[in-house]
């Protein structure tokens, strides 16, 4: 519950989208996750990155992955539906560039993704990923993305900027 208190604290003090992405990324990275993305669509799509170990050089790479171009992250926000998942399929969350998948690249083993709703339209994403040497994410995990995806809903429309 901490990564949600962190996030609700995120969300409030944002003065830009852009700081309600990095802050809200850094406040999931860490003990409730191996790594966070934070996708937001608009005229501009975007992706912040964390990592509870932080590798610079890898996070650059994966926030120029596409958040459409990741299967379980486009799956999510099509549907509109949250999702939870062990990361048997090396594919589900997109390739570098380079094409070295990224599920191999950060050592994932699971993944719950929560879609920012906005009207019952997805306006982007919140993902985190655990690693082998972690527990799986789970409905307790989704449920609480759930709560940060609402929360970043509401920044993002205060902020006026999608």
């Amino acid at each position: 519950m901490d990564a949600l208190a962190r996030v609700s604290v995120a969300a409030a003090a944002a003065t830009t989208e852009e700081e309600l992405q990095a802050d809200s990324a850094d406040a999931l990275a860490g003990s409730f996750a191996d790594w966070a993305f934070v996708d937001l669509d608009g005229s501009r799509p975007t992706r912040t990155v964390a990592a509870g170990q932080p590798d610079l050089a890898l996070a650059a790479l994966l926030a120029d992955v596409p958040a459409h171009e990741c299967p379980l992250i486009a799956s999510a926000m099509s549907r509109c539906a949250p999702v939870v998942t062990g990361l048997d399929d090396e594919s589900m969350l997109g390739r570098l560039p380079g094409g070295s998948p990224v599920v191999t690249a950060i050592g994932a083993h699971s993944a719950a993704v929560a879609p920012v709703l906005n009207e019952g339209v997805a306006r982007g994403a919140i993902t985190i990923v655990r690693c082998a040497d972690h527990p799986d994410a789970g409905f307790v995990e989704l449920g609480v993305l759930s709560q940060i995806a609402d929360l970043t809903n509401a920044a993002v429309t205060r902020l006026g900027t999608r």
